[in-house]
């Protein structure tokens, strides 16, 4: 949760905001962002959490 609002509301441009519903290609980059971010959230516990990423 934390991940998407920290993806939604800081590191998404206004660009990205305005063409999200109109383009799959910029779906598919703010989901890549929101994954990215998730992935650095949760790099201390990937150890633990590996068997959801699978």
């Amino acid at each position: 949760m934390f991940a998407h609002m920290l993806a939604d509301y800081v590191l998404q441009s206004n660009w990205l905001v305005s063409r999200k519903g109109k383009a799959w290609t910029a779906l598919a980059l703010h989901g890549t962002i929101v994954g990215f971010v998730a992935l650095a959230a949760l790099a201390p516990y990937l150890e633990q959490v590996w068997f959801v990423l699978i």
